[in-house]
């Protein structure tokens, strides 16, 4: 599956933790409402972001 499109990154985060997630704990969801105004969410934990422009992929860092 290509990663290009928030639909098809959020489908391929499930399925990884479907396949790699054996924690008690609620799997990580993608938190798409930043506005670039005040802190990132979830700035001070380690993680995968992604950067889109409009809807379609720009950047996916770790």
């Amino acid at each position: 599956m290509s990663i290009s499109s928030r639909e098809n990154l959020i489908a391929s985060t499930k399925q990884f933790f479907e396949r790699h997630w054996c924690l008690d704990d609620v799997c990580p969801t993608w938190d798409f409402s930043w506005q670039w105004r005040g802190a990132m969410p979830n700035y001070d934990r380690g993680g995968v972001y992604a950067l889109f422009a409009s809807d379609e992929l720009a950047a996916l860092n770790a």
